[in-house]
């Protein structure tokens, strides 16, 4: 199998930017009207009695470890009551924001997410998330206003160089997605995903010796990374028949919010379009 052939497509997590539009400033398309409750962020009703103010700092701390653990179903409605019983409530605000982009709800999470901003505007690791929100509805020029705000808040900060390099890689801008990751891995050398992201940007570049170096040192660390142990088997032309499930589920994910705009732009898939175009003749 030869790895070249792959289109890789990265996720998801800097260089001399192009002047990016104010933050927040256009439409985007992706952003549906929500059906917007009193607190303004389309946020369910809040079941239960008003919060008691000095007790929101325990129930928050209840809705955090809910988070950290992954119930997220749980934590969710608490987050809702403090914001609800506080609307300026930052911490809250941001973490509901992470919950839905942990959720897959980007457009909402960019609404909390925006709010939470208009309290801490300087709050670099709002940004980042924002960011990755409006990366993940595919509006890159926002998104990659948030990505570097956050970047001169916070210059070395890993979790948003990643996001830079996923970034880079969406727009075509391979050398600089390079360079995003690298830099990141000055900060956590020893991150197994972060040179998995690394070997498939130098994939794209056609630089197979660096790729495979990448894959290698993550496998090194990681010996249950099935991505970067798949690749790097692709490319020592090693049996690969047999395409290991976890592999074809992360590309799966990987690849789902952009198999549209691929389908239609890469490939230039046209059926649909020439079928509207018969029938309205």
């Amino acid at each position: 199998m030869n790895p070249l052939a792959l289109e890789l497509e990265l996720p998801s997590i800097e260089t001399a930017a192009p002047s990016a539009p104010p933050l927040g400033a256009e439409s985007d398309p992706r952003l549906i009207e929500l059906d917007l409750e009193a607190d303004g962020l389309g946020l369910a009703p809040v079941e239960g009695p008003p919060l008691n103010p000095d007790g929101i700092a325990s129930v928050m701390e209840l809705a955090v470890h809910l988070q950290e653990e992954g119930h997220h179903r749980e934590a969710e409605p608490i987050f809702r009551r403090i914001v609800h019983a506080q609307p300026d409530h930052v911490a809250a605000l941001h973490h509901l924001g992470v919950l839905y982009l942990q959720t897959n709800d980007p457009v909402r999470a960019i609404h909390v997410l925006r709010r939470a901003l208009e309290f801490a505007p300087s709050d670099a690791d709002i940004h980042r998330n924002v960011g990755e929100a409006y990366r993940t509805v595919r509006r890159l020029d926002t998104a990659e206003a948030h990505i570097l705000r956050s970047l001169e808040l916070a210059p070395d900060d890993p979790d948003t160089l990643c996001n830079l390099g996923h970034l880079r890689v969406q727009q075509g801008r391979m050398a600089e997605a390079v360079d995003a990751y690298h830099r990141a891995l000055t900060f956590q050398p020893d991150d197994s995903a972060m040179l998995t992201f690394l070997g498939a940007a130098y994939c794209h570049q056609r630089d197979v010796q660096s790729a495979a170096k990448c894959f290698h040192a993550a496998v090194t660390l990681h010996p249950d990374n099935v991505t970067a142990r798949h690749l790097l088997a692709a490319m020592r032309d090693d049996d690969v028949s047999e395409v290991p499930r976890e592999y074809i589920v992360d590309l799966f994910d990987t690849y789902a919010d952009s198999f549209d705009e691929h389908l239609t732009e890469a490939l230039r898939y046209d059926a649909p379009a020439a079928l509207r175009a018969a029938v309205e003749q």
